[in-house]
């Protein structure tokens, strides 16, 4: 069975204000299939949501092998991994003023993720119908409304622990990954399509 070439993934954050509540959403799109990730925290930044969707999604898809188009509205997000990340990282993770990026924690989790992956990021234009960007759109609201999730790293930039902590729980929709799938959608053996 051949393996599957390429998957796109869509993903989103937000902020009911900014800091304030926040929430993030990933809908990885696999032959026919959608799977939903959502989650958020009680106080964070909707420039953070929008790295930590990108985050939790490749997280999921860590073993798939082929491209991933994950496809974003965040200007933010899309010039990070397109423009910025790697004279980022030659410089030490500072800005041309020589100060340190902001988000640092996160960066480095998707400067990781995306080295490892064949990423390919794409720009849309956020509300103007694209039905998986406003699905999107919705699920990071709603999991903003609902957030209490510590995002430690905002919270407390001086705590031990250097990333944004928060759970992996799929979206209440259908199309969710069954339990024992939670950790990776492409786990070994389980990106082959007929």
């Amino acid at each position: 069975m051949p393996e599957i070439a390429q998957i796109d993934v869509y993903t989103d954050g937000s902020c009911l204000s900014n800091p304030g509540r926040g929430g993030w959403a990933a809908i990885i799109l696999s032959e026919g299939k959608e799977y939903l990730y959502s989650g958020g925290f009680r106080k964070t930044t909707n420039n953070r949501m929008e790295y930590f969707a990108a985050i939790q999604a490749l997280r999921q898809l860590q073993n798939f092998k082929g491209t991933i188009n994950i496809h974003t509205d965040s200007e933010l997000l899309f010039n990070t991994m397109t423009k910025w990340i790697f004279a980022w990282q030659k410089k030490g993770w500072k800005k041309s003023d020589g100060k340190l990026i902001l988000n640092l924690d996160l960066v480095k989790q998707l400067f990781e993720l995306s080295i490892r992956l064949k990423v390919k990021w794409n720009k849309v234009m956020a509300h103007t119908g694209d039905k998986h960007n406003e699905r999107c759109d919705e699920l990071a609201k709603l999991a903003a409304s609902t957030a209490s999730d510590i995002d430690i790293a905002y919270e407390n930039p001086n705590a031990a622990m250097p990333i944004a902590m928060g759970d992996n729980r799929p979206a209440p929709k259908s199309g969710n990954l069954p339990a024992n799938n939670a950790n990776s959608l492409f786990d070994a053996g389980n990106y082959e399509s007929t």
